[in-house]
């Protein structure tokens, strides 16, 4: 067996429930704010693991743990042992997660704990210097270093870069074995034929990340009934889903899916053994597709018009009333198609304008329709709220079971 590390992205919670699902109920030994560390096989693929996870930035493995006033002197005889000089520090918070076990620490200094990092950095560069070596200590604007930083700085290859993760009364020290791979992400978002229509559409991280928190298997079916431009169907031909269904009820929308996936298809050596993208109102699915067919939901829907962020109440409350009811009708159709036991991870949107938070509010109403929540989180929602760019509009993330 072997200890890895793996940094969260972002969104942790998010993180932490993709991980979870990926790598099984009771595998994950330590789980922080910002990172969690597993026991594995000695024959795991972290590379593998690295691809196929959206919300984990770093893997890396645990060269020890150890005590602050040891660390300066174990750096610096790694760096020998492994004739390695350029190197990088990032430094992460070994603190309590919202779920994370009691071994997970207590509240650290966290910013004093970087300052030093940097300053032992400082001064390896500079004994390193004494000694004849060149050397190079690679620092960021950021806090930490980034995924793009750690690459192009040739760390992985030439160099290293520590990985330190802070607990109340000592310091795992963990060396980087991979990073996202940035632009593969840019090419799956950007480099597509038909872009999405609007800024602040579902990322293919996000997309990813649900999809794996489905626990949906490879020769299952997956269908995205709000498809859009078709993010969710490629990141799943990416995990090599099989059985794949997309449906939107614009035309455009399902013309530029199609093309999306013919080119995700080419330029990324997928193939699912079957792929069917039509036109189709979400409240009209089950005059598509045969009841008890569908395995797996996930979906973004239609998250309502365009906002500024300087909407008055009633225009975000009417909002809010229509986008219910279109859920509503949606999940009644979805326990029509889906198998018992069937799992939906979908997206509903919260509002936020000012310090009120408008959230929706029909979770009773889907119950009845004959679903459960299988929490993803300890808050009275059982959701995870992913929130980027747009302060005024978040993600609420919730898996639901048919029962």
């Amino acid at each position: 067996m072997k200890t890895i590390i793996f940094i969260f992205g972002s969104n942790p919670q998010i993180s932490l429930a993709e991980l979870e699902a990926v790598l099984g109920s009771g595998v994950l030994k330590l789980m922080a704010r910002e990172c969690a560390i597993a026991e594995l096989p000695d024959d795991t693929d972290v590379f593998a693991l690295q691809d196929r996870l959206g919300g984990i930035v770093k893997i890396g493995r645990i060269i020890g743990w150890i005590k602050e006033n040891e660390l300066f002197k174990t750096l610096k005889n790694y760096s020998e042992k492994e004739n390695k000089y350029i190197f990088g520090i990032s430094a992460y918070s070994a603190g309590r997660s919202e779920r994370a076990s009691p071994s997970a620490g207590s509240t650290v200094n966290f910013k004093a704990v970087q300052e030093k990092m940097k300053r032992i950095g400082l001064g390896l560069k500079k004994e390193f210097k004494a000694a004849g070596r060149r050397s190079r200590f690679v620092v960021s604007r950021e806090d930490n270093l980034s995924s793009v930083a750690v690459v192009k700085n040739k760390l992985l290859t030439e160099g290293l870069e520590f990985l330190i993760l802070a607990g109340a009364n000592e310091l795992i020290l963990g060396k980087t074995l991979t990073v996202q791979d940035f632009e593969k992400y840019n090419l799956r978002d950007y480099g597509r034929p038909v872009p999405s229509p609007r800024s602040g559409m579902l990322p293919p991280k996000l997309a990813q990340m649900m999809i794996n928190i489905s626990k949906i298997r490879k020769d299952q079916t997956l269908l995205d009934p709000f498809c859009g431009s078709g993010t969710i169907l490629q990141e799943a031909a990416n995990l090599g889903i099989e059985n794949i269904i997309g449906s939107d009820n614009e035309a455009d929308a399902v013309s530029g899916s199609q093309k999306n996936l013919t080119w995700f298809q080419e330029e990324f050596k997928v193939k699912p053994r079957s792929l069917r993208i039509f036109q189709c109102d979400a409240r009209k699915l089950a005059e598509k597709i045969s009841a008890d067919s569908i395995d797996v939901i996930a979906a973004e829907p239609y998250l309502g018009p365009p906002l500024t962020g300087r909407e008055q109440f009633s225009i975000i409350q009417k909002n809010r009333d229509e986008l219910e009811v279109l859920y509503a009708a949606a999940f009644q159709e979805f326990a029509k198609i889906l198998k018992p036991g069937g799992v939906i991870v979908f997206v509903f949107p919260r509002f936020q304008r000012g310090q009120n938070v408008f959230e929706i509010r029909n979770l009773d109403q889907i119950k009845k329709c004959g679903f459960a929540t299988e929490p993803l989180s300890e808050n009275k929602r059982g959701s995870v709220v992913y929130q980027k760019d747009i302060q005024y509009l978040a993600r609420e993330i919730f898996v639901f079971k048919k029962v």
